[in-house]
């Protein structure tokens, strides 16, 4: 009996905090200007940065490159995780075709792998 209120005190402690958890902030800058990137954000790609066309800071899988048919495409951002201990967010991204991720979104941008995310043009 004793251990059945422990584990219903440990899974009702687990679900406040899982159900208040801050969400983690993305930001990022733009000529001067700070944004906010969260869930279900539109993000459309432009051009992989490796020599080959494939991305250098987006990547699918276990760290496989997103190669360069992804280049053009509309996705969604379906994630983001922040990691405390390396002071990295991680932002998952998918279209119907494609599901990557990147820990570099500000450099994604600056080498214009990212070249829009919802209104915000990158290429101007």
């Amino acid at each position: 009996m004793q251990n059945r209120k422990l584990l219903t005190a440990l899974i009702a402690l687990f679900m406040v905090n899982f159900l208040y958890a801050e969400n983690p902030k993305v930001t990022i800058v733009y000529k001067g200007n700070t944004y906010n990137i969260n869930v279900g954000d539109t993000v459309k790609l432009g051009y992989g940065s490796n020599p080959y066309g494939s991305f250098m800071f987006l990547m699918e899988g276990a760290s496989k490159a997103l190669p360069k048919e992804a280049s053009g495409t509309i996705n969604i951002v379906t994630k983001l995780k922040y990691y405390k201990s390396s002071d990295t967010y991680e932002v998952t991204m998918k279209s119907k075709n494609w599901w990557f991720y990147t820990f570099n979104i500000q450099q994604a941008i600056d080498k214009k792998e990212i070249t829009r995310i919802n209104n915000i043009d990158f290429n101007e």
